[in-house]
């Protein structure tokens, strides 16, 4: 076997295991509707998020947000990689915004009935984690519009920690208080390093039955 062919016959094996591994989407975290009705301002003068554990290899598909629905603009979803002291204030652990691994804008429609929630965020992605610690963020940032007050609280799993960012301060701050409706799907991917040994050992048995008939 030449070795175009044994590479060719590697990468579809690998991604036979691949596909033979997808599977139905499920909750990387899901809080739950609030039920609560405890205000938390979200605008380009306050930003709000919640951290979230992955314990193994992850794609996220779909995010999303409890939010109000009245006003409507746009913001964006921001995943941060791992946790860093909030040092100017000593509240505990907060977003390591130096390490911003995804951003993407959406936009809400607004329906000028007042309080009016439901869930709104991003879908259709293919976002893959390693396994560890990040945070969700949501954010207006220059030139979105979004300005105005959710309701959180009473959450069957809420998520945590949190914390929020006022621009009088330029960094987040801890505040556990805040309960965001927050849930996200995805499905659970193999481990790269699996997939290659799984593959190679596939790929030598494939070359030991050849040879054994040439």
């Amino acid at each position: 076997m030449n070795k175009t062919k044994f590479t060719l016959i590697a990468i579809a094996l690998i991604a036979q295991l691949c596909l033979a591994g997808k599977a139905d989407a499920v909750f990387l975290f899901d809080t739950g509707t609030p039920t609560g009705i405890t205000p938390s301002s979200l605008g380009s003068s306050q930003f709000l998020a919640a951290q979230f554990d992955v314990a193994t290899y992850f794609r996220i598909e779909t995010i999303e947000a409890w939010l109000n629905e009245e006003v409507g603009g746009t913001l964006s979803m921001v995943i941060y990689g791992g946790s860093v002291n909030d040092v100017p204030f000593g509240s505990g652990l907060v977003p390591n915004t130096a390490n911003e691994i995804f951003a993407q804008t959406f936009s809400i429609t607004g329906t000028s009935v007042t309080n009016e929630h439901d869930w709104h965020g991003l879908s259709g992605l293919s976002l893959q984690l390693d396994p560890g610690t990040y945070w969700l963020a949501l954010e207006v940032r220059g030139g979105q519009t979004y300005d105005d007050v959710i309701f959180e609280g009473g959450q069957t799993s809420p998520i945590g920690p949190e914390a929020y960012l006022l621009d009088v301060n330029g960094s987040y701050v801890r505040d556990d208080v805040v309960d965001l409706g927050l849930r996200s799907t995805g499905e659970v991917v193999p481990e790269p390093m699996t997939v290659m040994t799984l593959g190679f050992s596939l790929l030598g048995g494939a070359a030991l039955r050849k040879k054994k008939r040439v």
